[in-house]
């Protein structure tokens, strides 16, 4: 068997081992007692249906083959059947129980868990598991089937669940390991839950007593089709242990970290201990609910989790962590620089791709000012957005490569290699948006020579003509931002990168833009303009004209959820609720028509670790997150109006929310379910636990030097890749999108206007250059609100593209200031090695690592036409035919040398190195006389007998580029 990985909780194996041998009396018979073979089981234990009714029993009492009893019954015999017993406990609890798998991996076997009445309800469960049919065992919280642990078929297992309904959670232990650790949250309001913690703050120190709490034991053979479910040695009892804290938060102060804590009512508690990456740091006496850490450094990542300790010296298990990351101190802003002044480069925008431009150019030797016209830089990554919009990971390249390695790397530093945590960020792309905050705000501090100025809002732009000057009339020379107490200060500069999501600067400064959508006769996309997209057969329908418009994808906020108790805020009632009621009430008639039947078909979940979720729009239904409509003036309105449209997405994704857990017109079970969400207490704890960043999913585009377009993103007709082009500067990879441009309509019930996804036609793109360079500007950069139609915006608008643009524009701005060379008149070349040395990329393979050492050989090729697939395949050998081509490629010049060479059988088969010296000595001769000698000819160390790979045969055209 492949085990699960082990979590790393100190000593928790051997506390339950000891608590078992203490505690033999289960608070519940086993199945089989008291009941002959062939019968069903009695002593309590009963059958009823998914809705609560008696059922004929489909669970007897069997012999196993090694002569033992069980329970046995078989998967959808007559609809699921779920075999149960309820029992009361006060404190932590351990059910024990040993499961045989099917012979098979691939079918669905035996559904278990805890709830809190009918288990046949969703809302009702409290730990809902199984056997899936994908050959793990896995854990449904509402959302989707995560897979925990592999299993093999015909197996016994030992499973073990050690309960603490205090804090809500449960540790789930195959064979012995702790695999994953969960809320208890389905069954438990978040109102609710709020209500109990308020009290249980005024009542601490008078109450401490536990009350009795009941909780159902079942087993389900829902599922499946026929295979044999069987079940034995069921045990429940006291696991003998005090409750462990609640409530258990980090804060950080001035060089240390404050842990505070809720002590859970009990007479027996006599220590807390504290512990930190998987150590005991200190033990504090009981009367006691906090302590400060002091041992900690700036940019290092700290949980921590706190035990009881009772008079027996017997420990709890863990709280629920709580993590910091220590910010960075940034340096001191020189006395010139309080108040502005002049830079080389200054970027308008508090977005991860203005970090990545700042970042980029600051570590360049540049001197730099962020100016964000809020208090964040994060942007969306801050802003709710963990679950990162990437379809290949091997396009993450340069400083945003560096971001994820940093998260993974302090998800581990904080919570262990091991830990749920680590496998949950899955390698760094998907994590907290207080993670991404603190990161990004960290590696600002810790670059010398950026200067960051918060509430900064863009008031005015000063440019200057320019005469006789090739590609722009003006240039940007300064800007002047208006501070919230009125003040203003000025910042100048030989370069401005424009890193908001809606292209302020570049607009206040004169650059022509797009808003809306082109038609589809303007660029031939096929996708262009008024388009109804089909979702099961990913087509457009008959009654997509392609005609444009000024309409706007729409918006929402990537919010965050949680459903792990302790962290949970109640989901406040907008004021304007009643006014979109109309609207949500559409959900009521789609559940009483079977259309959906709980939360996760409203809204989308992206998992996050420690229990939180990327809250998104459900593309295939509406009403979801996304406010379609309510954005149209959005790209050009002033900041007032902005606000208030921002406002107005707050308030409807709120009152969708408060909908779902509260109308009275959906099903109890649907209300429970989606009562177990809240706020996240530990997230936006500055804004009512609400992102402040409304998600800007596409506003203006800044019309430059090239218009990225749909085809750009598409096969061409020649080559499974898509166009090529010399000035690449990123890659992007994902599909071509849209969100909805308008709200349902009765002529169309099943496509809303505009919204398509297309991953089956979009292929990993080149990113030009050109596309970052304003029309008729020079100075000025754009890395977010970039040149392109609507349609091909969409593989260009996500933020690891926008952090690559970013860091594009800062090589620009550096390379501008080191070379007296206009941001207008920059030739790509020099840019492109300078991204490619640090590890960025400009053309995607599938198979090319950046530890290769022709890795950028293979990159600045790439902008050639040299690969006419997405393989760059370096360790096979080059063909002589391949050679001659891209030589061709390369010097033109040299096509009549090509031809002499053709054909004879001297360019055929494998080429070795003697040969290509000889090659590159003919060409130099005989078609490049022009061109001067020297090492022109790269020197080789290989014999003349070695056969040259591709990567060799790179390395030595890269070299040679002109």
């Amino acid at each position: 068997m492949c085990r699960p990985r082990i979590l790393a909780i100190s000593a928790l194996a051997l506390l339950l081992f000891s608590c078992a041998a203490a505690l033999s009396q289960s608070l519940i018979p086993d199945p089989t007692a008291g009941a002959p073979v062939g019968s069903a089981p009695t002593g309590g234990w009963r059958q009823m249906d998914a809705k609560g009714n008696p059922v004929r029993p489909q669970w007897t009492v069997a012999q196993a083959a090694d002569g033992s009893l069980c329970v046995l019954s078989r998967t959808r015999l007559e609809g699921d059947s779920y075999l149960f017993h309820t029992f009361e406990v006060s404190g932590p609890f351990e059910v024990r129980f040993e499961l045989l798998t099917g012979p098979s991996t691939s079918q669905r076997g035996l559904g278990f868990g805890l709830a809190r009445g009918n288990p046949g309800l969703m809302g009702n469960k409290s730990l809902y598991m199984a056997v899936l049919g994908n050959g793990f065992i896995g854990q449904n919280d509402g959302t989707y089937w995560r897979p925990l642990a592999p299993y093999n078929p015909n197996t016994w297992y030992q499973i073990r669940l050690l309960v603490d309904p205090g804090i809500g959670g449960a540790w789930f232990h195959l064979d012995g390991h702790l695999v994953f650790e969960t809320p208890l949250a389905l069954s438990t309001s978040v109102y609710e839950e709020n209500a109990v913690h308020e009290k249980n703050l005024t009542e601490a120190s008078h109450s401490r007593s536990s009350r009795q709490i009941s909780f159902v034991l079942y087993f389900n053979n829902g599922g499946g089709t026929g295979e044999a479910v069987t079940v034995r040695n069921v045990y429940v009892n006291h696991a003998g242990v005090p409750s462990a804290p609640k409530n258990v938060t980090a804060e950080i102060l001035d060089g240390r970290v404050r842990i505070s804590w809720l002590p859970a009512p009990s007479e027996s508690t006599a220590a807390f201990r504290v512990y930190k990456a998987g150590r005991v740091v200190a033990q504090v006496p009981a009367s006691t609910s906090q302590w400060e850490d002091r041992d900690v450094q700036p940019g290092h990542a700290y949980a921590y989790m706190v035990r009881a300790v009772d008079i027996a010296g017997r420990e709890s298990i863990s709280s629920w962590p709580a993590a910091v990351v220590v910010p960075v101190k940034p340096s001191s802003l020189p006395a010139w620089a309080a108040s502005g002044g002049a830079f080389d480069l200054v970027v308008y925008g508090g977005t991860p791709g203005g970090v990545a431009a700042a970042v980029a150019a600051a570590r360049r030797g540049s001197r730099v000012a962020l100016v964000s016209p809020t208090k964040r830089v994060s942007g969306m990554m801050g802003g709710g957005l963990g679950i990162t919009d990437i379809r290949y990971r091997r396009s993450a390249s340069g400083i945003f490569k560096e971001m994820m390695s940093r998260m993974l790397a302090m998800y581990r530093e904080a919570y262990g290699a091991d830990s749920r945590q680590v496998r949950d960020c899955s390698d760094g792309f998907w994590f907290e948006p207080r993670m991404a905050d603190a990161l990004l705000e960290n590696m600002l501090a810790e670059t010398p020579g950026i200067a960051v100025y918060r509430n900064c809002l863009l008031q005015d732009v000063e440019t200057v003509p320019l005469w006789r000057f090739a590609g722009a009339s003006r240039r940007v020379t300064a800007i002047t931002a208006r501070r919230p107490d009125g003040t203003t200060v000025r910042f100048a500069a030989g370069v401005f990168v424009d890193a908001t999501y809606e292209g302020d600067l570049a607009a206040a400064a004169g650059a022509p833009y797009r808003v809306g959508r082109e038609s589809r006769s303007e660029f031939g996309e096929e996708y262009a303009g008024v388009v109804y997209w089909d979702w099961n057969t990913m087509e457009l329908l008959p009654s997509s004209t392609g005609e444009g418009d000024r309409r706007i994808q729409a918006y929402n906020y990537r919010f965050t959820l949680t459903n792990r108790p302790g962290n949970r805020v109640p989901i406040p009632k907008p004021p304007s609720y009643e006014r979109y009621l109309p609207i949500y009430r559409n959900i009521a008639r789609d559940v009483r028509e079977g259309k959906i039947s709980r939360i996760s078909q409203v809204i989308y979940f992206g998992p996050l670790p420690n229990d939180k979720y990327d809250i998104n729009n459900m593309g295939r239904y509406w009403p979801s997150t996304d406010h379609i409509e309510e954005n149209y003036d959005y790209p050009e309105a002033p900041p007032e109006r902005r606000a208030q449209i921002a406002q107005d997405h707050k308030e409807y994704i709120l009152g969708l929310m408060y909908y779902l857990q509260n109308d009275p017109e959906l099903p109890e079970d649907f209300r429970k379910d989606a009562l177990q969400w809240g706020l996240p207490k530990d997230e936006y704890t500055e804004s009512g636990h609400f992102p402040e960043q409304l998600y800007v999913r596409e506003a203006r585009r800044i019309e430059g030097r090239y218009i990225f377009r749909e085809q750009d993103a598409r096969r061409t007709e020649k080559t499974p890749r898509a166009p090529v082009h010399f000035d690449s500067i990123a890659v992007a990879d994902y599909p071509l999108d849209s969100h909805a441009t308008r709200k349902r309509e009765p002529e169309h019930p099943e496509a809303l206007e505009g919204f398509f996804y297309q991953p089956r036609i979009t292929v990993p793109s080149q990113v030009p250059m050109r596309i970052l360079v304003p029309k008729d500007l020079d100075g000025v950069l754009v890395c977010c609100a970039v040149s392109a139609t609507h349609v091909g915006y969409g593989t260009l608008r996500l933020e690891p593209v926008y952090m690559a643009m970013g860091e594009a524009c800062g090589a620009i701005a550096d390379l501008a200031r080191r070379r007296w060379i206009p941001t207008s008149r920059m030739p790509a070349l020099p840019v492109q090695v300078d991204l490619t040395n640090k590890g960025a990329l400009l053309t995607y393979f599938h198979d090319l690592e950046a530890t290769l050492p022709a890795f950028a050989a293979f990159q600045l090729l790439g902008t050639k036409g040299f690969f006419e697939d997405y393989t760059a395949r370096p360790a096979d050998p080059a063909d002589k035919a391949t050679a001659l081509e891209w030589l061709v490629k390369l010097f033109p010049q040299a096509a009549d040398w090509k031809e002499r060479q053709s054909g004879t059988a001297s360019a055929e088969g494998p080429l070795t190195h003697g040969e290509l010296r000889t090659w590159l000595h003919s060409i130099k001769e005989t078609a490049l006389r022009s061109v001067s000698a020297g090492s022109w000819i790269p020197s080789s160390a290989k014999p003349d007998e070695a056969l040259v790979s591709r990567a060799d045969l790179c390395s030595v055209l890269w070299r040679m580029i002109p």
